[in-house]
């Protein structure tokens, strides 16, 4: 049964056994039973179950639910049926609207909001409200790094999207947050990946001073190697 899908269905077995011993969290332990075995009508029932609950505790225990909800799907990105979207509408979006607005100075409200909404600023102000949130700091390295993937994403075929000058200004920024970063296998991991953006990029705007060839041709000639991603467009 689990063939391709077998990381999510056993995430899901295993957050099904942490949920049903929650206060609160029984039924959502109830939905991903249900996920886990493809039983997708019993889990939705159970789902709508759980957020009729969840929707009427009180703002401190919605927070809590929702703080568990989203820390779990950090640990565990395989498990994609863990927040459906009738949750992520019903209860996790309005608790962390409700959060910031009651609470704007409090810099976990603006992580998760970032979070979930895939916003930069939102985890900029959760860093300058608590410098020590490592988890909101890693969660800003990885948006501003996948906006320098794109950036430079069609390089393969000599092109650069937007202006290197903005993308310098993006890998500065993560430079110093990753300098603010705990020492740690997670940092290095990151270090590692955020200089071969760097040297990229650098490359680039040397070739592009004095292109000859395509790009990829001119790194091998100048002692760099890149795998480079594939490129497909769609016409009608």
């Amino acid at each position: 049964m689990y063939y391709w899908n077998q990381q999510n269905f056993e995430g899901l077995a295993s957050i099904a056994g942490q949920a049903m011993e929650l206060p609160h969290l029984k039924e959502f332990g109830v939905y991903c039973q249900f996920r886990t075995s493809g039983l997708r009508k019993q889990a939705l029932s159970a789902l709508r179950t759980f957020l009729a609950h969840a929707t009427s505790l009180a703002f401190d225990e919605r927070k809590g639910i929702v703080s568990w909800l989203l820390e779990t799907r950090l640990r565990a990105p395989e498990v994609h049926q863990l927040l459906p979207q009738p949750l992520m509408a019903e209860l996790i979006e309005p608790t962390l609207i409700e959060w910031v607005r009651l609470f704007p100075k409090d810099g976990i409200a603006h992580r998760w909001q970032g979070y979930i909404a895939r916003d930069a600023d939102a985890l900029r102000t959760a860093v300058t409200i608590d410098d020590q949130d490592a988890v909101a700091r890693w969660l800003l390295i990885l948006h501003v790094m996948r906006g320098v993937d794109f950036a430079m994403h069609h390089l393969v075929e000599s092109l650069f999207i937007g202006l290197e000058t903005d993308t310098l200004a993006e890998l500065d920024e993560i430079d110093h947050h990753l300098a603010m970063l705990p020492q740690g296998a997670l940092r290095e991991n990151l270090e590692i990946r955020f200089r071969e953006q760097r040297q990229l990029l650098s490359q680039w705007i040397e070739y592009k001073a004095a292109p000859q060839g395509d790009f990829p041709e001119w790194c091998v000639q100048n002692g760099q190697s890149y795998q480079w991603p594939s490129i497909v467009y769609y016409s009608k």
